[in-house]
């Protein structure tokens, strides 16, 4: 952001709120740093923004198993949803075992989910 920033003349704070739609930036700045951002195909930090927002941006998702047609479904509707909401979806798959889905949890808690869906295995 700090480059695009200063090739547009402008501040920081004034890209960021840009990208996060912030309703008290001029039009006509909005569009410049929208046209800039899309031509240089800047993608934002996740990471960076998790620190400053205290989120991760990023829901899980255990299922007993990834072929089983209803689970499928289930995890391209929710990815839907929350993508278009800036999340995104990690999938984890217990093969219907007790205790690789109990690991499974473990390992993305630790990744600092925002949220995690548990399908329980059988």
């Amino acid at each position: 952001m700090k480059d695009i920033a200063k090739e547009l003349g402008v501040s920081v704070v004034t890209i960021s709120k840009v990208l996060r739609d912030h309703p008290d930036i001029g039009d006509e700045t909005r569009e410049r740093v929208l046209k800039y951002v899309k031509k240089v195909d800047y993608q934002p930090n996740i990471l960076a923004r998790g620190l400053v927002t205290g989120r991760s941006y990023l829901v899980g998702l255990i299922v007993p198993g990834l072929l089983h047609p209803f689970f499928a479904e289930i995890a391209k509707s929710l990815s839907r949803e929350i993508g278009a909401k800036g999340y995104s979806l990690i999938i984890a798959s217990s093969e219907e075992d007790a205790e690789l889905e109990i690991r499974e949890i473990r390992q993305l808690q630790a990744g600092h989910l925002d949220a995690l869906v548990v399908a329980p295995a059988p």
